[in-house]
């Protein structure tokens, strides 16, 4: 216990039977599990959690038996806190900063609870991988000095407001979920130069400005910023994606035509790009692993492909400019159980392979 004095006149019997009432006392806790405690329910959730009035925990939380929410490592008696696991819990109340203090956490599971506040930009998580905080009720904006070891970043479903850091030198870095929240400004040129990134949720906030151009980023399976404010056209080096099997960017205002090199996005299997200023053709039915394609409410033009591949099971072009007859070979598709051609100035009869199949 540290005790700081402001009146350093205190006689020594007077300190001793009357300190709380001459003397201004401080009693800072030692330790960090301390300080989560005291800004959070953890207590009247689990009984086990407590701290004596000296800012030390009543019991060794990685004794036997170990604190419930907690994952210790080491050996008996030299163990170590490496997670926090406390999904669903009904926690509430707020991040400490000391929760940076505890030495060698590498993952924070606190996420379906009800915790408030912004992120402590004074975290010092030099060693986490997993930060899964996501469908809470946090605010404010990310702290710029996010761990660069963490692997999986999840922020779904909360309030936070402001930029979406720059991820510079990220490399462990994989998961990124910012979806559903109110962040604004630009996508940070320096996610899209390249890395590891698997997954990105970017979907859902306020979002403004173009998509950046693509770096190399091998390992990218899914991407998603939809539902923002972004605008301008795609650049060419999307076909740079080559492990890309989900691109959402609908309910923007991107514009402009398809790069001709998406056709090299071979693996992709879910595209939507609706509802946008898209124009010209549409150039990517074949793609050869293609399940569900959604164009519609653009302002693409021409006419539609005369192929389609085989694996393609949901079709909406809906809403767009495009003319011409329906080719036949839509009818021969086997897998393609959905398909919206509405709001076009589309010409010419129903194919009559339309009327042998299970539409």
């Amino acid at each position: 216990m540290f005790v700081v004095i402001t009146n350093w006149f205190c006689p020594s019997i007077v300190l001793l039977l009357l300190l709380s009432l001459h003397c201004s006392v401080v009693v800072t806790a030692s330790d960090p599990l301390c300080g989560f405690i005291a800004a959070t329910n953890i207590e009247t959730i689990y009984t086990e959690w407590s701290c004596g009035t000296n800012g030390t925990t009543v019991t060794d939380p990685c004794g036997s038996p170990v604190w419930p929410g907690l994952n210790c490592i080491g050996n008996p008696g030299e163990k170590s806190i490496n997670m926090f696991y406390m999904s669903a819990i009904s926690l509430n109340g707020t991040l400490s900063p000391s929760i940076g203090d505890v030495n060698g956490l590498y993952g924070m599971y606190l996420n379906d609870n009800e915790l408030t506040g912004s992120l402590p930009s004074t975290l010092n998580l030099t060693a986490v991988g997993f930060m899964q905080l996501q469908n809470n009720f946090l605010t404010g904006p990310l702290p710029n000095n996010l761990p660069h070891s963490v692997q999986t970043l999840e922020l779904t479903n909360n309030y936070l407001t402001g930029t979406v850091p720059p991820f510079t030198d990220f490399y462990s870095l994989t998961i990124v979920e910012l979806d559903y929240n109110g962040l604004t400004g630009p996508l940070p040129t320096s996610m899209f130069n390249g890395g590891y990134l698997v997954v990105m949720y970017l979907n859902n906030n306020a979002l403004t400005g173009p998509i950046p151009a693509f770096g190399v980023l091998p390992s990218l399976l899914i991407l998603n910023v939809s539902r923002n404010s972004l605008s301008g056209c795609l650049d060419s080096s999307l076909g740079n994606l080559v492990s890309l099997s989900y691109l959402f960017m609908n309910g923007n205002y991107l514009s402009g035509t398809l790069p001709v090199n998406f056709t090299q996005l071979t693996l992709i299997q879910y595209i939507n790009l609706g509802s946008n200023r898209f124009s010209g053709a549409i150039e990517i039915m074949e793609l050869p692993v293609l399940i569900q394609l959604d164009m519609g409410t653009n302002a693409f033009s021409g006419t539609l492909p005369s192929v389609i591949s085989t694996s393609v099971v949901s079709v909406d072009v809906s809403n767009n400019s495009l003319t011409g007859g329906i080719p036949s070979g839509f009818g021969l598709s086997v897998g393609l159980h959905s398909l919206n051609m509405a709001d076009n100035p589309l010409s010419g009869v129903i194919p009559s392979e339309f009327c042998t199949s299970r539409y």
